[in-house]
């Protein structure tokens, strides 16, 4: 088995310009650049940081994961943060259901 090491950001959607603290300008060429698929041309993988808070993830379906899956390389590898209302709010207690929110089983 080889052991491997990925190296990528904590996101990709950082649409502002540079002043404002995003990419655009700097490393995405311009603000039509669809930005996960040119992100993965750099990084083979990144941290998607939004599902941690609920406001983001609460909004998120089956079709924005697919959607992810096919802006990206077939071994593009995406590293999904565990929600707030698990490790902060449930602090992942086991008799609070942060397990059965994860749909983890024992």
């Amino acid at each position: 088995m080889s052991e491997q090491v990925l190296v990528g950001c904590s996101g990709w959607n950082y649409d502002d310009t540079l002043d404002k603290g995003g990419w655009t300008g700097v490393f995405y060429p311009d603000k039509d650049t669809k930005r996960l698929r040119y992100y993965s041309q750099f990084f083979s993988t990144a941290e998607m940081d939004s599902i941690f808070y609920e406001k983001f993830y609460s909004k998120m379906t089956k079709r924005t994961f697919i959607g992810m899956v096919r802006a990206t390389p077939e071994k593009f590898q995406f590293s999904v943060k565990v929600p707030e209302t698990i490790t902060h709010n449930k602090r992942l207690d086991i008799n609070k259901g942060a397990m059965v929110d994860l749909r983890i089983s024992r």
